[in-house]
C-alpha cells in the first residue's frame, strides 16, 4: 500500500501541485525584480545618481563581505599604492555606483529603445561597425565597469546585432526575466552553460558581434596575466573564440556620466594573429593578456565604477 502511494504521488496528484508551486515559487522570486522595475523606471534619469549617492553608503555598510571584496578590487586598481582612507573612500563610491548601475538596469524593460540614447556618446564605435557589416562576425571583450548592460542595449538597437554570454542566474524564473527584456533590445543571451561553445561560434560565423565579460575567471579554469602588476587569473573565453573563429577582438568599456548619461570606449582590435607562441596554450595565454592589458586600462579611468563586489582570483607572491 505504502509502496503504491508513494508511485501514485509521484505520478499524479502531486504531478500538477509540484508544478504549481513551482510556477508560484518563480513568480515570487520575480516579483521584487517587477517592484524594483516600477520604482526605478518612476525615478527621473538626473535624479537617479544623486539617490544612488544616498543608497550607496548605507550598502556598504551593510554588505560586509562584498565590502570586503570591493576594498581588495579597489586596492588592486590602484597598483597598490593607495592608503587605507582613500580606498575606504573609493570602495564607497563603489558601492554608489553599484547602486546606480541597478536602478538603471531595473528601468531599462520599461523604457523605450529612445532612452537608451539620451546623454549618450561614444568613440571608437566606427571601425567595428564597418567590419561588422561588411558581414564579419567579431568578439567584444569588455569588465564589470560602469553599466555594460545599457552599452550592449544600446549597441544591439542601433548599431548591430549582439549575442552575450550571461552568468546563469537561479531561479530559472529570474534569468528568464533579464533574458527577455535583452532580447527585446536585440541582444540573444547564451547562459554559461550547457552547449555554450558551440552557440557562441555559431554566432560568430552568423555575423554578431559576441559580448564576454572578461574581468573575472568564474571557472577557474582561466589563464594567469600580469594585471594591475600583480599575477591575476582571468577567463581566456575571449581569446579561444578568436583563434577558433580567425575573428578580431575589439575592448570596450561603457562608463557613467554626470546627469544619468554614458559613455562608450571602443579601444584598437586585438587580433588572432596578433598572438604569440608555438602552441595553441601558449598563444591564449598571449592573447589574454593583450585582453587584459586593455581592460586594465578602461578600468584604471574610472577604478570606482569597476563593480567588483566578488573575490578575484590574485595568485599570491
Amino acid at each position: 500500500m505504502s509502496k503504491y502511494f508513494s508511485a501514485s504521488k509521484s505520478l499524479g496528484d502531486s504531478g500538477p501541485l509540484s508544478r504549481a508551486m513551482s510556477h508560484f515559487d518563480g513568480k515570487v522570486a520575480v516579483l521584487p525584480y517587477e517592484i524594483g522595475s516600477i520604482l526605478a523606471s518612476s525615478i527621473p534619469i538626473g535624479l537617479r545618481p544623486k539617490i544612488a549617492a544616498i543608497i550607496g553608503p548605507v550598502a556598504y555598510l551593510a554588505l560586509k563581505k562584498k565590502r570586503r571584496d570591493a576594498f581588495e578590487a579597489q586596492r588592486l586598481a590602484s597598483y597598490g599604492e593607495a592608503n587605507r582612507s582613500v580606498l575606504t573612500r573609493r570602495t564607497i563610491e563603489v558601492f554608489s555606483s553599484y547602486v546606480l548601475y541597478w536602478l538603471e538596469s531595473l528601468a531599462m524593460p520599461r523604457s523605450g529603445r529612445e532612452k537608451l540614447l539620451q546623454n549618450l556618446s561614444y568613440e571608437g564605435c566606427d571601425d567595428l561597425v564597418g567590419y561588422l557589416r561588411e558581414g564579419h562576425g567579431a568578439i567584444l571583450a569588455t569588465c564589470h565597469l560602469g553599466n555594460w548592460d545599457w552599452g550592449g542595449s544600446w549597441f544591439a538597437a542601433y548599431q548591430h546585432p549582439l549575442a552575450a554570454v550571461v552568468e546563469n542566474l537561479k531561479p530559472e524564473s529570474v534569468a528568464e526575466w533579464f533574458y527577455s527584456y535583452r532580447r527585446e533590445l536585440g541582444i540573444d543571451p547564451i547562459p554559461l552553460d550547457g552547449p555554450v561553445a558551440t552557440r557562441v561560434i555559431q554566432a560568430v560565423k552568423d555575423g554578431k558581434l559576441v559580448a564576454l565579460v572578461s574581468d573575472r575567471d568564474l571557472s577557474g579554469s582561466g589563464v594567469v596575466v600580469d594585471f594591475f602588476h600583480k599575477r591575476v587569473r582571468m577567463p581566456s573565453g575571449a581569446s579561444v573564440l578568436s583563434l577558433r573563429t580567425k575573428s578580431p577582438i575589439f575592448p570596450a568599456a561603457v562608463y557613467l556620466t554626470p546627469k544619468g548619461g554614458h559613455h562608450v570606449v571602443f579601444l584598437d582590435p586585438i587580433f588572432p594573429a596578433d598572438s604569440v607562441g608555438s602552441s595553441v596554450a601558449e598563444k591564449v595565454a598571449h592573447l589574454t593578456q593583450l585582453v587584459s592589458t586593455a581592460l586594465e586600462s578602461l578600468i584604471a579611468e574610472k577604478p570606482t565604477q569597476w563593480h567588483v563586489l566578488q573575490p578575484l582570483s590574485i595568485e599570491r607572491d
